[in-house]
């Protein structure tokens, strides 16, 4: 075909498609579409349902194996931490108490010996959230600077770093009945200065 008998065609095709009626092929013109054919679209439908149920099948999040149709930050989090909980978890407790049953002697185990594997890296959340879980933990005493960064894989901060402090206006525990009975002293004084 010359360049003008094609401009032709592709006029009168466009015109044809354009009012969506039957469009009809001579002088020997195939028809080919460009669009998936439905069983193409069926089987790579049915692939993305196999990798779900095979990602079910060993309890592994569809985001592990590069499903990430449905995944946000937040849920492929969720998804996360529920992994370690009850895939992770159940196993690795299995095998901490066959190290524990057949490695330990048994004053091993009397005097406090134990296999244990540490999951905190897998637990962490956000900074946010740690940040958060970091602060209410020193607020109420349980955690010092120093456990904070070790935590953190961070270097301590010395013997300052070891000391615990309480919610009370973060008043080290060694001092805080002395200084809240002198906070509660000094309110009476004052309460007599203004009376007398």
């Amino acid at each position: 075909m010359d360049r003008k008998s094609k401009q032709i065609l592709r006029e009168d095709w466009e015109k044809v498609n354009a009012g969506q009626t039957i469009a009809v092929l001579d002088m020997g013109l195939d028809y080919s579409q460009v669009t998936m054919p439905m069983k193409d679209a069926q089987f790579i439908e049915s692939m993305k349902w196999n990798r779900q149920q095979i990602a079910s099948i060993y309890k592994v999040p569809p985001h592990k194996i590069g499903e990430l149709d449905r995944a946000t930050f937040s849920n492929i989090e969720q998804q996360s931490l529920d992994y370690v909980k009850t895939t992770l978890q159940p196993i690795v407790t299995n095998i901490e108490q066959e190290l524990n049953d057949k490695i330990l002697t048994t004053s091993q185990r009397k005097n406090g010996y134990y296999f244990k594997f540490n999951m905190e890296s897998e637990l962490r959340g956000d900074s946010k959230s740690r940040a958060e879980f970091y602060k209410t933990m020193q607020s109420v005493g349980a955690f010092s600077v120093n456990n904070i960064l070790q935590k953190e894989d961070m270097t301590g901060i010395g013997e300052i770093g070891d000391e615990h402090y309480g919610n009370l206006n973060l008043v080290p525990l060694t001092i805080m009945k002395e200084y809240q009975l002198s906070k509660v002293k000094r309110s009476s004084d004052q309460l007599k200065d203004a009376l007398s």
